[in-house]
């Protein structure tokens, strides 16, 4: 039987920098049977000359230049809409893979029938080096608690997922026109919707982690998330499974806004809570005890104008009490 053909979508916007890296590792893959789709969302740096030069040495490299800029979300659509493979697997171009990435997914994506197979990552930070580890044990057919089970322990990022693109097609599965955190709803419509997810044990891909990637911003973008999550609410009650989801549904949104309150610049600190005021009202009867303690401050924030006056005093209680929580047990 002919292996299947995979599609590598890559997402490039000002990453000249670290972009050899990204396309050494994946024109040398062990795994040949492979197109290489490099949508370029206006780069003002040297990045598209870099893809010519590499396309110009391979034939499996297709570049698409967006004539302005789009985000993450339409750029990743648009490298979907341009693939021809069976299988589509996501990367950034600031990260790189394992020269056997994608050998060992199409091979366990194969060998399962695998609409979605998850694997692991390493997060690069300078010198240093820790595992972002995306597994979760489940069993076939996937019931209702293993499909919660999926969504609260297992990584939202679009690159650490190999996806068949019929499961794709034939479930509607696009990218929101999100610049930031456009996989969100992905992962849900992933972890819900497919009949076999796999998971590869081995950890195949290198997240970079530096202070000019839009995740590491503190600006005003990182307010979307409360439109990522509304987003999120609106397709469960279209299709009618909000009630069996919102426990674990309002447990990532209270961590997820927590993250982005903690790392927002101050000056944009009173715009996001009227955000999300709203949304979190009436909220406190899904949090389970320890919840509500370690979220108890962000609470209090959520009621008080005197945002900067409390947010010093926030951390080191809830640090406190962390600590007191985890000798006790």
């Amino acid at each position: 039987m002919d292996s299947s053909f995979l599609t590598i979508a890559v997402a490039v916007y000002n990453t000249g920098k670290y972009l050899r890296d990204c396309m050494d590792s994946l024109v040398n893959q062990t795994y040949q049977n492979l197109e290489i789709i490099c949508v370029n969302d206006c780069s003002t740096d040297n990045s598209l000359e870099i893809l010519e030069e590499y396309a110009a040495k391979d034939k499996r490299i297709k570049i698409i230049t967006n004539e302005k800029n789009l985000g993450l979300g339409v750029v990743r659509n648009i490298g979907m809409d341009a693939v021809h493979g069976e299988y589509i697997l996501f990367i950034d171009s600031d990260d790189w893979l394992d020269m056997t990435t994608c050998e060992k997914l199409i091979i366990k994506a194969e060998a399962n029938d695998a609409d979605v197979v998850f694997f692991s990552a390493y997060e690069i930070n300078g010198d240093k080096k820790r595992k972002l580890k995306n597994f979760c044990d489940v069993s076939y057919p996937l019931s209702l608690e293993e499909r919660k089970v999926l969504l609260g322990t297992t990584r939202h990022e679009t690159w650490c997922k190999l996806w068949k693109m019929e499961f794709m097609k034939e479930k509607g599965i696009r990218f929101p026109e999100f610049r930031f955190l456009e996989d969100q709803r992905l992962h849900w419509m992933g972890c819900l919707l497919a009949e076999k997810i796999v998971f590869e044990s081995e950890t195949l891909y290198y997240y970079r982690k530096h202070k000019e990637q839009l995740t590491q911003s503190t600006d005003k973008r990182r307010i979307v998330v409360t439109d990522v999550y509304d987003d999120i609410e609106e397709y469960l009650k279209r299709e009618k499974i909000y009630s069996l989801y919102k426990r674990v549904f309002f447990k990532k949104k209270y961590r997820h806004y927590w993250y982005s309150f903690l790392n927002l610049d101050i000056q944009f600190r009173e715009e996001f809570l009227r955000k999300v005021k709203i949304s979190l009202s009436d909220t406190f009867f899904l949090l389970t005890h320890y919840e509500l303690l370690k979220y108890g401050m962000f609470l209090v924030f959520l009621k008080s104008p005197f945002i900067g006056a409390f947010e010093k005093l926030g951390r080191s209680y809830i640090r406190h009490r962390l600590c007191k929580l985890a000798i006790s047990r």
